[in-house]
């Protein structure tokens, strides 16, 4: 018991320790954007990283050519998030229908912001949505969730990126260590095998978004 307890306080550290970096290059993020925006522009790009943080990458998911589940993308998002870390969880008790019920899409937000003379960018994308976890009570427990995924373009996959702009994908978000398992055992992850981990955001519809334009372009602009 000691064993499990003395191995459970060093995963709890190591926890803390990821945690406090991923905020550490956040702030760091923002305050080097905030050093060369023009004042008038400071408010937007606070509220650009307002509710964010980092994602864990991206995560190719193929599943059967010519059918809704032929293509999807999983955004990555630390298991230990305070916003997304308890859904995940409350995601591994549910089965689809429940998900369907408890876990309702209200808006989702794209946003782009590009250094003006470095190849520094980043793209976000806001997920606002309602969770009413089963319950026997008539009157469920509503919750508003709202929380902002930040993507580095210079570090992702060109192919991937453009995903987010071809109709018919289906875009995820997975917990980190399922995509990272998934990732090492198949290199590009199977639709299949990861749904029952994954909270479903959407659809890509014909209207491409602009700001993944953006990136793609300041990407491109930069090599």
């Amino acid at each position: 018991m000691a064993c499990a307890q003395s191995l459970l306080s060093r995963l709890n550290r190591n926890c803390a320790h990821l945690m406090n970096e991923r905020e550490e290059v956040l702030q760091l993020m923002k305050k080097t954007f905030l050093r060369v925006a023009p004042r008038d522009q400071a408010s937007s790009v606070r509220r650009f990283f307002a509710e964010a943080t980092i994602a864990a990458g991206l995560l190719g998911l193929d599943g059967d050519p010519g059918t809704p589940l032929a293509r999807g993308l999983a955004i990555g998002v630390a298991d230990d998030d305070p916003v997304f870390g308890p859904v995940f969880r409350l995601r591994d008790r549910l089965g689809d229908r429940e998900l369907e019920e408890a876990w309702q899409i209200q808006a989702v937000r794209w946003g782009f912001l590009g250094h003006p003379s470095e190849p520094k960018a980043l793209l976000r994308l806001h997920v606002i949505a309602d969770l009413r976890p089963p319950t026997a009570s008539r009157k469920a427990w509503l919750q508003r969730i709202s929380r902002a995924l930040l993507l580095d373009p210079f570090l992702l996959e060109g192919s991937l990126l453009r995903r987010f702009n071809e109709p018919g994908c289906l875009i995820w978000l997975i917990p980190e260590s399922v995509a990272t398992r998934e990732a090492a055992r198949r290199g590009r992850g199977s639709m299949f095998d990861v749904l029952s981990y994954c909270l479903p955001v959407g659809v890509i519809t014909d209207s491409p978004a602009s700001a993944v334009e953006q990136a793609l372009s300041f990407v491109a602009g930069h090599r």
